[in-house]
């Protein structure tokens, strides 16, 4: 007859592989299975997106799989999370909709010099 701790170092091996290959699967559903490449990536914008009045960072992710399976730019914070769009434009607009941020304004192009002030003139005269 086996002793108390003799099951109880049974059951905590089971229950460590247990562990170790629920870990392997929730692995595998993050991963694409062809070409071992994660299914959803976080992407950085040059201008960051503007957090809300609950001061949430928001983010863009992108999901690498079809958009029929699933897949396309959505913005999220803690909180909240837009539906999937094709283009981050998209995703972004309802973002702003749900928070009550307006679009910002398109700013006119600069003016630009014909010459660059560094550039030494001659003065020439008659």
């Amino acid at each position: 007859m086996k002793s108390f701790l003799e099951e109880l170092g049974a059951f905590l091996i089971i229950a460590a592989g247990a562990a170790l290959i629920l870990g392997a699967l929730v692995a595998l559903l993050a991963y694409d299975v062809q070409s071992e490449k994660p299914m959803q990536r976080m992407i950085t914008e040059q201008v960051p997106i503007i957090p809300y009045s609950k001061g949430h960072a928001a983010r863009h992710m992108l999901n690498l799989r079809r958009p029929s399976a699933g897949g396309g730019h959505n913005v999220e914070c803690a909180c909240s999370s837009t539906a999937r769009h094709l283009t981050f434009e998209e995703a972004h607009a309802e973002w702003r909709l749900v928070h009550g941020q307006r679009a910002p304004k398109p700013r006119a192009p600069a003016k630009r010099a014909v010459f660059p002030p560094e550039l030494a003139q001659l003065q020439l005269s008659l």
